[in-house]
């Protein structure tokens, strides 16, 4: 399941992360009575709680719930204030869950965490409920997902309310549902942290506007993706950077496409006598074919007409249209004899949009010459 918006300290900082889990490992094999329970080391056993949880290793449970049960006693003694590591915490135990493919206990984690903030603290009832959506999207239960991203819509922190939105559009965008993704990422969202969700959801319209072939549409969201960027000052590692490049690479592509409308795969098509038989190549009148494909690539799907300047090559249009990610591909067939390879030939394809007919690719066909005794084939 794609997600935008990880909540665990740093999960988006990938360097920091991975030097911080290669100390935590460290020291839980050659330190580990610095691990016993103290006033003092809760930051050092979550970050070890979190080298066990890459590891899918059980003794992050064990380390995790015993930091959660020494928070809930804090608060106790605190008039009901928690300690400072207990939803850190709290989040580090439901990834855990998450990666050991156990939803359900993720799941109860954040409602509980729903149900005991939904007085106090605005921001993590609605950190919460967000999690507690997408927990049931991963477990299938729509009417589920559907109430707690309503919670959150209705909630105070602009952050989550934003991730929520992402969730859903996306969601409709990969079942083709476009005009209810862009009315979803249209919405105005208010509160803290709303500035830097509209960067994601900017970028998000963009794709969805790409994937429609409405490409001036797609520049200008993604544009605004950067400028929101710039505004936001995102620097946090929540992925807001990410949405961001998503956004600069999706402004390269249409760039792209700009300048090669119609783009081949390979560029150069190469016949070689390494593809044929010797016995086949130099037995007289041997009309054997040689068929090899080319992947020929738009953004949006128009008809195209494919041509040679050597009537020796057969050329085939074939039929039918495969949507990508990110274009639209259709495949043309050459074929050529074992004897026009062995004799040598080349050709130039023009393949071009009957719609529009300034878009056009062109493609080099060459077979190998025969090459002279002793000599190896290229």
């Amino acid at each position: 399941m794609l997600r935008w918006g990880g909540i665990v300290d740093g999960e988006g900082q990938t360097e920091n992360k991975k030097l911080r889990l290669s100390l935590a490992g460290l020291i839980a094999t050659s330190a580990p009575d610095l691990l016993k329970p103290a006033s003092d080391n809760q930051n050092l056993r979550m970050a070890v709680a979190d080298y066990f949880r890459e590891q899918k290793d059980p003794r992050a449970e064990t380390m995790l719930r015993q930091l959660l049960d020494e928070g809930g006693a804090d608060a106790q003694k605190n008039g009901g204030r928690r300690a400072w590591y207990y939803e850190p915490t709290l989040n580090r135990l439901a990834e855990f869950y998450r990666k050991m493919e156990q939803p359900q206990k993720a799941q109860a984690l954040y409602e509980q965490e729903e149900r005991d903030t939904a007085q106090k603290d605005a921001i993590a009832s609605s950190v919460a409920a967000l999690e507690v959506a997408r927990l049931s999207t991963l477990i299938g239960d729509e009417a589920g997902a559907k109430a707690s991203y309503a919670r959150v819509a209705r909630g105070s922190y602009g952050w989550a309310a934003g991730l929520a939105i992402w969730d859903q559009a996306n969601a409709l965008i990969e079942k083709k549902q476009h005009e209810a993704a862009r009315q979803l990422l249209k919405q105005p969202i208010v509160g803290q942290g709303a500035d830097k969700a509209r960067v994601g959801l900017s970028a998000l319209l963009a794709l969805s506007y790409y994937r429609t072939g409405e490409i001036a549409e797609a520049r200008q969201a993604a544009l605004l993706a950067l400028e929101q960027e710039k505004i936001s000052e995102a620097r946090d590692g929540r992925g807001i950077l990410e949405q961001a490049q998503s956004a600069r690479e999706l402004l390269e592509r249409l760039d792209g496409w700009q300048k090669t409308p119609i783009q081949t795969e390979p560029g150069e098509l190469r016949f070689s006598l390494a593809d044929v038989a010797p016995e086949v190549a130099q037995t007289p009148g041997a009309n054997d074919l040689r068929v090899r494909r080319v992947a020929v690539r738009m953004l949006t799907a128009e008809p195209l007409q494919v041509s040679s300047d050597n009537p020796a090559v057969q050329v085939r249009l074939l039929n039918g249209v495969e949507k990508e990610p990110f274009a639209v591909k259709r495949e043309i067939e050459i074929s050529l004899s074992h004897q026009q390879i062995a004799q040598g030939l080349s050709a130039n394809l023009t393949i071009r949009s009957t719609q529009n007919p300034e878009k056009s690719a062109r493609l080099r066909v060459v077979a190998s010459e025969l090459p002279k005794a002793g000599q190896a084939a290229p």
